[in-house]
């Protein structure tokens, strides 16, 4: 964890000197940049997990590293990344890798389990204010009349080093967040069928824009893991208008 925190920084680092005034960090791509980094994705202790979960033809969804906080309250809303159905014809997984210890008061993922599902899910959307996962105001309290720090949930107490995983759909939010908090997101994703119809194409076009965006790192590796991820990709950026 000493020398992946190390190469996590170094990419910090380099943003920060492109866009000094900027309190957020999120850079994109992300562990692509760096060759223990770069290793992630296919590590038995994530790989192996991924494959139970979406089957061996899943896909390289990419990568991103988060620093600092977005919000002066340092919080994040209830949302799900996915709050609408479009796209939930496949699953997508997103593995978050802590950098810190996290508490529940200190900046951990706090989840409402089961609220990927319909119809649990179809009550939770008065949590978005116009989908908007960074609305100032508090959404529990609006529609519920629970303040967001108290409303049930889940925490996701984590050390350096643990995994979190979780699906789009899932509702989260998170509270009293640590100024220095950073972490590395991977994601993955399943197809149930492969897009076919400029339909499918246009629908993965809106759903994420970075979709698709393959590293040279990954394009061009030769480790069997790694091709298996982007090898669909490859074939696709013409359709998803994504540039080489």
């Amino acid at each position: 964890m000493a020398d992946i925190t190390r190469e996590a920084d170094e990419i910090w680092r380099d943003d920060h000197a492109r866009q000094p005034d900027n309190p957020y960090q999120i850079v994109v791509p992300f562990v692509e940049e760096r060759p223990l980094l770069a290793q992630l994705p296919e590590e038995d202790r994530i790989y192996l997990p991924i494959v139970d979960l979406l089957g061996s033809d899943f896909v390289w969804g990419g990568s991103e590293g988060h620093k600092g906080s977005f919000t002066e309250e340092n919080l994040l809303q209830w949302h799900a990344d996915r709050a609408d159905q479009t796209g939930v014809a496949y699953a997508r997984v997103k593995v978050m890798i802590s950098l810190q210890p996290m508490r529940k008061e200190t900046g951990a993922l706090r989840v409402i389990p089961g609220s990927h599902y319909k119809p649990f899910r179809e009550p939770l959307m008065a949590l978005h204010q116009e989908l908007n996962s960074l609305a100032p105001n508090d959404t529990s309290l609006d529609a519920f009349g629970v303040p967001g720090p108290e409303l049930p949930c889940h925490a996701l107490e984590v050390e350096p080093g643990d995994l979190v995983l979780f699906s789009d759909y899932l509702f989260h939010g998170i509270y009293g967040k640590q100024s220095g908090r950073s972490f590395i997101t991977l994601k993955y994703v399943k197809f149930a069928a492969e897009p076919t119809t400029e339909a499918d194409f246009a629908m993965l076009r809106s759903d994420d824009a970075g979709f698709g965006r393959l590293h040279e790192a990954f394009r061009g590796s030769a480790r069997p893991r790694i091709c298996a991820m982007v090898e669909k990709l490859r074939g696709w950026e013409q359709r998803l208008q994504v540039a080489k």
